[in-house]
């Protein structure tokens, strides 16, 4: 049985459906970003009666008294007449060439006319989050404006709430309207300000796969003219840093219209870490539709495709309640506590099965009751008859996501994927795995911090040089640039150059003369805790913690510009004694030892 509700009651002012922006005489409406290709780019939507239409952006900084630069990025937009005679076109347009963890403007030109300037921040590069909502389908509850303030709400709460800070980007699982063909639905889920500064991602839903609307309002990266075809668009896929998302219309076909995108998005990113299928019809349910055929059939194909082509996770939306399946082998739910990390089955490490997630209502304009509680390939579902949203939260080894209750924020559910860290298979002959250094140095390689002598030889015997350890930070650091120094043994074609002028720069390291940095002199244990103590400050890593060097018999060797560093380094475990009585401050450290030095640093 179906119920309506109004989440919220109108306590607060709702804007109109449709609320649209005049750029002298231009009326610029249903603004949107869309995730595009890949994290550089941002595809950008909006409605307007001027047809010749284009894009301007740039970084913020570049923004002078509140006018664009003269040089900024443009891109010509491509416009089609969007509601048979009315005026009204959709203007699609491609921001390109985007950095990481930046701010840029835009602004929106149509026949000469251009709009205010508007703002986005671009995500990290590495760790990211995005938030995650079911069905809004705005049209459906007893008023639109109850509607709108439900999803206002939820909005709110992806923007303000610190639960989101990290979320780059909104993913939407479909059925954003409740009807295909209504231009005031569209503008009640459209027409809201966070939505012109935070991209989105949408999944084309059965409320509105059988009309044009979606396509005139929605410009979703590479998508397909060939598979998952219908009134409303096709399958498409994007990446965003190391993961990869499918978008599959599941309003169309079998598995053969669908199995053609997932190879041409894995043929063009084979080096993801995450692959991520997303797609409308839950397939696991506890809903009426539990026992439906085309259930049923969708089941059976997605799941042998996703296995198939070893997808991660798999995230759905239609039924407007919150559920979580076992880990999935095929359609073989994997139930034994031996397949996740512990007794509670919310966490698993490199597991054998794909978890399918179900997502409940973002507005509560419709909810569905349960009608199969017991469905035995589920291990959670909640129905409260409240609204929920999520957060993902991504990096090289987790993928976390937390759902929430959008009315005291309350946890529903939290589950993470892990994946152990990748390994390169290491060159070196000189390394070999009964060596009391190999762990350390393939944690060095494997990061990036430390190559090879050569191609076959890592050198574990070799001294550790001044030049070797700053290169090291340097690279761990993203090897970053624009810093100076002036030693005039520093040659700007030496490997280390720029890693010396970044280390002198922030303070971690000096020269031994005024203009000599004496990159070939060797490192001494002391100079390394020194350079490590300076760095770990440098990094906002505590470095209150001393330890007791009192117990050497050597201390009157240590310089006292190193005493509290070495403290520091040996209080922390970072730097040991060569035995119970000798710290040998003095002495050098070979490749081995910086390399396991870093590991108990770092690691």
């Amino acid at each position: 049985m179906k119920k309506t509700v109004i989440s919220l009651m109108l306590a607060v002012l709702l804007v109109l459906a449709v609320i649209p922006v005049y750029a002298e005489g231009y009326t610029q409406s249903f603004i949107n970003l869309m995730m595009g290709s890949d994290e550089s780019q941002l595809n950008v939507t909006w409605y307007s009666d001027g047809e010749d239409a284009s894009i301007v952006w740039c970084k913020a900084a570049e923004i002078s008294d509140g006018t664009m630069p003269k040089d900024a990025m443009s891109a010509a937009a491509q416009s089609v007449l969007a509601d048979e005679g009315e005026g009204y076109y959709s203007c699609m347009a491609t921001i390109t060439g985007l950095e990481p963890s930046t701010e840029y403007a835009y602004c929106l030109i149509n026949d000469g006319y251009q709009s205010e300037i508007r703002y986005f921040t671009t995500g990290d590069s590495d760790e990211y989050g995005f938030a995650l909502i079911g069905d809004a389908q705005l049209g459906s509850g007893e008023t639109l404006e109850g509607d709108i303030a439900a999803w206002q709400h939820t909005l709110g709460l992806i923007d303000n709430n610190e639960a989101f800070g990290a979320a780059d980007f909104l993913l939407s699982l479909g059925d954003q309207v409740d009807s295909c063909n209504s231009e005031e639905h569209f503008g009640a889920f459209l027409n809201q300000e966070l939505i012109t500064r935070m991209p989105i991602a949408t999944t084309i839903g059965n409320h509105e796969t059988d009309a044009p609307l979606y396509s005139y309002h929605f410009n979703p990266a590479n998508a397909s003219d060939k598979y998952g075809i219908t009134g409303a668009g096709s399958d498409s896929w994007f990446r965003y840093n190391d993961t990869l998302f499918v978008l599959l219309n599941t309003s169309a076909g079998n598995i053969e219209d669908h199995e053609g995108i997932v190879k041409e998005a894995l043929a063009v990113n084979q080096d993801v870490r995450w692959k991520v299928a997303v797609f409308h019809h839950s397939v696991y349910t506890v809903s009426e539709r539990g026992e439906d055929a085309t259930t049923i059939s969708r089941r059976e194909w997605l799941t042998a495709l996703l296995k198939q082509y070893d997808f991660d996770i798999a995230l759905s939306g239609h039924d407007h309640i919150y559920s979580r399946t076992y880990l999935m082998d095929g359609m073989e739910p994997l139930k034994d506590s031996s397949y996740y990390d512990d007794e509670t089955l919310t966490s698993a490490t490199d597991p054998e099965g794909i978890p399918y997630f179900t997502f409940g209502s973002s507005t509560g304009s419709k909810y569905y009751d349960v009608v199969f509680p017991d469905e035995p390939n589920i291990l959670i579902h909640e129905q409260k008859y409240i609204p929920h949203v999520s957060m993902v939260s991504v990096s090289d080894t987790a993928f976390t996501l937390t759902t929430y209750r959008t009315d005291d924020m309350s946890v529903v559910d939290s589950f993470t994927l892990n994946k152990s860290p990748e390994k390169t298979e290491m060159p070196f002959e000189d390394v070999k795995d009964n060596h009391w250094y190999y762990s350390a140095v393939e944690y060095a390689f494997n990061k990036g911090m430390m190559s090879g002598m050569s191609e076959t030889a890592f050198g574990p015997s070799v001294a550790t040089n001044r030049a070797m350890l700053v290169s090291v930070l340097w690279r761990f650091e993203g090897s970053p640039e624009g810093f100076e120094h002036s030693f005039s043994d520093v040659k700007s074609t030496h490997y280390f150059d720029k890693a010396v002028a970044w280390a002198y720069g922030n303070g971690i390291v000096a020269g031994k003369a005024e203009d000599k940095y004496a990159p070939n002199d060797k490192l001494t244990r002391e100079q390394m805790a020194a350079i490590l103590y300076r760095y770990a400050k440098y990094a906002g890593k505590d470095t209150t913690a001393e330890g007791d060097i009192s117990v050497f018999a050597d201390l009157n060797k240590l310089d006292a510009y190193a005493v509290d560093a070495m403290k520091w380094a040996y209080g922390n475990g970072i730097i040991t004694g060569m035995n119970e009585t000798t710290l040998d401050p003095n002495g050098s450290a070979t490749r081995a030892q910086l390399a396991s030095i870093l590991m108990r640093f770092l690691g």
